[in-house]
């Protein structure tokens, strides 16, 4: 089974095993269980994607079994007036096919639905019955053919032509008929997707000095309260309805997560308690990338005029140790470190060129100690492992200082990985790098992305194995 195989299975199977119905599988053969299930999860995965629905509604719109008429999976849009009729196909090896056979059963299940002949599907698509006819009766109503495979997803000319040929039939007239292929990549692109962190938004409210520019890219620089730095951390401590914080994920795109009550940010601490008023003066400031800034004023619409700006899909890129700090400080004594402002300088990355983010992160972490294993945090190999880490074995891989280390049994972490890696490798002289300083851990890392990057894959297998958790 390819990998990108095995890691759509394990997801499959994690989300909708314990919700899709088997029931009419209770006395077949284990093997042929798990591929009618597979099958039946392909189809609701592929109603997740399209109808952006909830795991649960998505298991509940299955109807393949007898008597679906070539329709394996029924979704509806929230506004009522588009529906996706999916038929999917699962194959261990990525190899499942659509051929004409399949498509003219979809056609069939189609036609019997728009003439409202429901008395010989089965009970599952009689439970839907009634949405698919408030679909149905719409005049202005949407219907698409999902073919939904573990392969390739190219289709014969004979087969794209009996498709053609429904949505001309059954469209026109303010209603439309389309299809489309969901393959094998748009599923693990899902799945990877699924792992990523949920977007965070922050407010920042400058209600003193600050400028901007919008070319090339747009750009907000002025001062914010260290208050709100500690609630973008921790939220509010005071019982009333606010955010509760993001905590470390704040500096998912950083190179690093906060280190702690080290002594530099001790004196942090130290210094917005004791001298609020003269802490911007000392410090260099944050960098806080975003994908879209929105911008609201308090009175005059004017550059320096008291502001707020809501930033999409936001992260710390530079400054975790500071923003860390702010809530530390501003556990002990809120009212003070209200009165310390610290210089944000925002960056928002919507028309910006691929990377061009992480270089901002790589050149803006200069304030505090970097050591060589920090910056392959932005490396986005690294991330891939993780994945792969989730997606292979359900264990953990971390790489950004700061990170705890997961449990033996539970994953391990970039710094057991490389060293494993390095000792495995034919060249002996890796070893002894590790061995004599921290700084060849990013030598080791550094080995596996390059044999990643020529096609020599390094998979979680792999890693796991040398590391001894296999």
């Amino acid at each position: 089974m390819p990998l990108e195989v095995q890691h759509i299975k394990r997801a499959l199977l994690r989300e909708f095993q314990d919700r899709i119905s088997m029931e009419d599988f209770e006395k077949k053969d284990p093997t042929e269980r798990e591929t009618a299930l597979l099958s039946r999860a392909v189809s609701a995965k592929a109603a997740r994607i399209l109808a952006d629905c909830t795991s649960d509604e998505a298991a509940a719109w299955v109807i393949d079994g007898r008597d679906d008429f070539g329709i394996d999976c029924v979704a509806f849009s929230a506004s009522g007036s588009e529906l996706w009729l999916i038929q999917a196909k699962w194959k261990d090896k990525g190899t499942a096919g659509f051929d004409t056979e399949a498509a003219l059963k979809l056609v069939h299940g189609l036609k019997k639905l728009d003439n409202r002949d429901l008395d010989h599907f089965n009970e599952r698509l009689q439970l839907l019955a009634d949405r698919v006819h408030g679909v149905l009766r719409l005049p202005t109503c949407k219907v698409n053919l999902v073919v939904a495979l573990m392969g390739d997803g190219r289709l014969s000319v004979e087969t794209r032509n009996i498709l053609d040929e429904a949505a001309n039939e059954f469209g026109g007239r303010g209603r439309s008929v389309e299809y489309r292929v969901l393959d094998q990549r748009d599923f693990h692109r899902a799945i990877q997707e699924d792992l990523e962190p949920q977007p965070i938004t922050l407010k920042a409210t400058m209600d003193r000095e600050w400028y901007s520019r919008e070319t090339p890219y747009k750009a907000v620089i002025g001062e914010v309260s260290a208050d709100q730095l500690a609630r973008w951390y921790g939220g509010r401590s005071d019982g009333e309805d606010h955010d509760k914080g993001h905590g470390e994920r704040l500096y998912d795109r950083n190179v690093r997560k906060s280190l702690g009550l080290t002594g530099v940010n001790q004196t942090m601490v130290e210094s917005m308690l004791g001298d609020p008023e003269g802490f911007l003066y000392r410090h260099n400031g944050i960098t806080v990338q975003c994908d879209r800034v929105e911008q609201e004023y308090h009175a005059k619409r004017a550059v320096g005029q008291p502001t707020t700006l809501t930033l999409h899909n936001a992260s710390v890129v530079n400054g975790a140790q500071t923003v860390s700090s702010a809530f530390r400080a501003y556990e002990r004594d809120p009212e003070v470190v209200a009165e310390a402002y610290v210089l944000v300088r925002i960056i928002c990355l919507e028309g910006a060129p691929e990377g061009f983010g992480r270089s901002i992160t790589k050149a803006t972490n200069t304030q505090n100690h970097m050591e060589r294993r920090d910056f392959i945090a932005i490396d986005t190999v690294q991330s891939e492992i993780q994945k792969d880490f989730s997606l292979s074995l359900d264990k953990e891989y971390v790489f950004r200082r700061g990170e705890l280390d997961p449990a033996p049994e539970s994953g391990c972490s970039v710094t057991e990985a490389a060293t494993a890696l390095a000792c495995m490798h034919r060249d002996s002289s890796l070893a002894v790098r590790v061995k004599g300083s921290t700084n060849a851990l990013a030598v080791a890392s550094r080995l596996a992305v390059a044999l990643h990057r020529t096609g020599d894959y390094v998979s979680a297998w792999e890693i796991a194995r040398a590391a001894g958790h296999r």
